[in-house]
């Protein structure tokens, strides 16, 4: 591993510390908040994802949604960012209890300082940070050994869904666009949440995935007071997101989501918040993961899709 003279830079102690011995390569370790980012972090930060996964936070930065619930880990050689984790503290609901966890994102290290241990290191002092908060992520396959290592165990998810009778669309249900000001409000006002697994501080996690997944499949019912994540797909319907002030059943909502040639509805969340009745079947996602550290219950019975990192 490479000797490293670390500096942290939290926004609060700014305590300096060392790690290993000599001085053959000096770099800081940093640790910044979504509030404490500056211009220059958020240009390193961008240079490493784009080096490492061909993408840019810029156009979610732009929004200011991150506040001091995601915070940072990164390691600076000069002005350069070669390894950073990020972890999001989620107000989980389980079971009927609050409880927060850690979910870690964006861990990356430039390849040109790949196998000195900086991927451990920037998780390391996360975890460090909170030994006694349950920790999950969603982990590429070939990085499953690492987070084995790191004592994070694999869960299995179970994905919902429900068969309907094909129908005529009731009219209602209108297009929304990113920009609209609606978009917002339902996000901001969200108040029905599963009490079985839910996060209930997920409106900035939420903006993240519309701004780069779903921001052509914004719907509302304005009858209802309700807005629709969801994309048709042949004889399938995935509602990845339903956001209401109130809680709104899946009986309300499916007159203005079934279709003629519609037999699926796909769930991106646990659907006993609508009140519905739901069958699941084991999820299978070809490129990563769930797994969990520091937790003895199960996360594996779905996580909302708009809440990942």
């Amino acid at each position: 591993m490479v000797d490293l003279i670390n500096e942290v830079l939290d926004s609060s102690t700014k305590t300096p510390f060392k790690l290993g011995k000599g001085r053959s390569q000096v770099m800081e370790l940093i640790r910044v908040n979504g509030k404490t980012t500056t211009a220059r972090f958020n240009r390193a930060l961008n240079g490493l994802m784009e080096d490492v996964f061909g993408f840019s936070f810029a156009r979610f930065q732009a929004l200011g949604v991150w506040d001091e619930q995601y915070e940072y880990f990164s390691v600076m050689d000069e002005s350069k960012m070669v390894a950073n984790c990020g972890a999001y503290h989620m107000q989980m609901v389980v079971d009927g209890i609050k409880q927060e966890f850690l979910q870690f994102g964006a861990v990356a290290v430039h390849p040109a300082y790949r196998g000195k241990g900086l991927g451990r290191l920037v998780m390391e002092q996360a975890l460090g940070e909170y030994p006694d908060v349950p920790a999950f992520l969603y982990a590429n396959l070939d990085a499953k050994l690492f987070y084995t290592k790191l004592g994070f165990v694999p869960q299995e998810e179970r994905q919902p869904f429900v068969t309907v009778r094909p129908g005529p669309r009731k009219p209602g249900l209108e297009r929304l666009e990113l920009i609209y000001p609606e978009v917002g409000e339902y996000l901001e006002s969200r108040g029905c949440f599963s009490p079985c697994l839910d996060c209930v501080n997920q409106e900035a996690l939420n903006w993240f995935h519309l701004v780069y997944q779903f921001q052509d499949n914004l719907y509302h019912v304005p009858e209802l007071g309700v807005m629709l994540v969801m994309e048709e797909r042949g004889s399938e319907v995935f509602l990845h997101d339903v956001a209401a002030p109130q809680k709104v059943s899946f009986e309300c909502l499916l007159p203005y989501i079934q279709g003629e040639g519609v037999e699926r509805v796909t769930f991106g969340f646990r659907p006993d918040r609508l009140d519905s009745r739901w069958e699941t079947e084991p999820s299978s996602d070809p490129d990563s993961v769930l797994m969990a550290r520091g937790w003895e219950g199960d996360l594996g019975c779905f996580i909302p899709r708009l809440v990942r990192t």
